[in-house]
């Protein structure tokens, strides 16, 4: 399946949801409303310019760990690639030597693989979780050892930019 990244479209639309949830705020709560205007607008631009594969193995990469250490991490995990995530297939044509090189641990590089072979074989509907409802998404992601509900409300969040979700496992 072709890698699929969120449509320019999507995040036109993201973004109007976005201004709308904005003003539904500033009209409801005056003092956040001042807060919002004092602060000025959120670095948050939602969907992400990542694969779907890509941001799913960004996610994996960055459990546990710091950003700063997860950044480097992933950093050189693209680096392997020309500076970009890799394709399934790309993934799966890496010696594991490699990837334990870049810094993963051999536990991630046991989910990375797996989380690759299943979607490069079909079993997983990653190229189309854009299409998918929120439930959905989170059913197909944590089908793959290493992503629990917690990850696949991040990638509905970050990702995909779904506006509706609580991550109630977040401490």
């Amino acid at each position: 399946m072709p890698a699929r990244t969120p449509t320019n479209r999507q995040q036109a639309n993201h973004a109007a949801l976005r201004r709308k949830a904005v003003a539904h705020l500033r009209r409801t709560d005056p003092a956040l409303g001042d807060v919002i205007t004092r602060v000025g607008r959120c670095g948050w631009e939602g969907a992400s310019d990542h694969t779907h594969f890509g941001f799913v193995l960004r996610c994996i990469v960055y459990q546990q760990l710091s950003g700063k250490a997860a950044a480097t991490i992933f950093g050189r995990v693209t680096d392997l690639y020309g500076g970009r995530a890799p394709t399934e297939r790309q993934l799966l044509g890496t010696s594991v030597t490699s990837l334990r090189g870049a810094g993963l641990s051999a536990r991630k590089v046991e989910y990375a693989r797996e989380l690759a072979e299943r979607s490069y074989a079909g079993e997983l509907r990653l190229h189309d979780l854009h299409t998918l409802a929120d439930d959905d998404v989170l059913a197909t992601l944590v089908q793959v050892r290493g992503i629990g509900r917690w990850t696949a409300q991040m990638v509905l969040m970050f990702h995909l930019g779904r506006p509706d979700v609580f991550p109630e496992l977040d401490l």
